[in-house]
């Protein structure tokens, strides 16, 4: 071995070297040839960071210790172009051990990586204290940018709207009305908003609606959600009711329950008899005028 590099190269020394740089990095540093260097690391059983020598794979080289020696010192970039990898390599590690941290530049700005802006370690404090439009501007990400990383770090997401415009305090509250004509309101139970009518239904025979039972006004009027005024029906029959009106001009909102519901049944057996466009009004506007003339107190019974 050349006499010159004997007393540069020691031991400590290069065991240092080896911590920080590759084979080819620390020839450039030390102007020492590379087959010299080989050399004096042989002599003294010491291997360098360099991945395709020494290791099999990135997890033998980017371990937890050797990324918390690196990390505080160097950005990702500069440990990326140590091992000879992407930042995304680096990235998963310092992920997968919970090394993040939120760094800034001696000049006080901020890294220019987005990952390093919203580590794991900084979101982890501030995400319950302040909302995804401040975590923005401080960190000069866009919103969408800081939900992408609490969620990809599986943090909750402070929500400042969430009961500001609920209800009333909504800008477009209309008193509690839909545009239909149905009034709404707040089922003690689940705390839920439903239609008045359905939730009177609902308190009367103990139990939520099924999917295909809906709730009918007699006397067709929206707000008026009396008990004695509402029917529970099944979807098909609110269906032969529209066809009632729509093909025939009898009032049948003087009808009580028990007639209503009997009314319709005659009109669903008709209708499934055949169903053609002349046919099938025909047929309503005969039958029902005929129920139409009955008197009422013999419905009754």
């Amino acid at each position: 071995m050349p006499s010159k590099w004997k007393n540069i190269l020691t031991r400590d020394y290069l065991e240092q070297l080896c911590m920080m740089y590759s084979l080819k990095e620390m020839c450039e540093v030390t102007g020492v040839p590379q087959t010299t260097m080989s050399s004096y690391l042989k002599k003294f059983n010491l291997t360098t960071i360099d991945l395709t020598k020494t290791a099999k794979s990135y997890k033998d080289v980017l371990t937890s210790e050797f990324l918390s020696k690196q990390y505080p010192n160097k950005t990702v970039t500069e440990i990326a172009k140590m091992i000879g990898c992407s930042r995304n390599v680096v990235d998963k590690y310092l992920i997968r051990y919970g090394l993040y941290t939120y760094k800034k530049l001696p000049r006080g700005g901020l890294l220019n990586s987005v990952a390093d802006k919203l580590s794991y370690e900084y979101l982890v404090n501030i995400h319950k204290e302040m909302e995804v439009k401040e975590i923005a501007k401080v960190t000069g990400c866009a919103p969408s940018t800081v939900r992408k990383y609490l969620h990809l770090h599986g943090l909750s997401i402070k929500n400042s709207r969430l009961g500001k415009t609920k209800g009333a305090k909504n800008p477009n509250w209309k008193g509690g009305w839909s545009r239909n004509g149905y009034k709404f309101v707040q089922d003690p139970q689940s705390g839920k908003s439903k239609r008045e009518h359905v939730l009177v239904i609902e308190t009367f025979i103990g139990r939520e609606l099924y999917v295909d039972e809906v709730v009918h006004h007699l006397n067709g009027v929206r707000d008026d959600n009396r008990l004695d005024n509402l029917l529970l029906m099944t979807k098909k029959q609110h269906d032969f009711y529209h066809k009632l009106v729509k093909f025939t001009s009898i009032d049948y909102t003087r009808h009580t329950k028990k007639d209503f519901l009997t009314l319709l049944d005659e009109v669903e057996n008709i209708c499934r008899v055949r169903w053609d466009r002349d046919f099938v009004p025909a047929k309503l506007r005969t039958g029902l005028t005929e129920y139409s003339q009955v008197d009422d107190s013999e419905l009754k019974k």
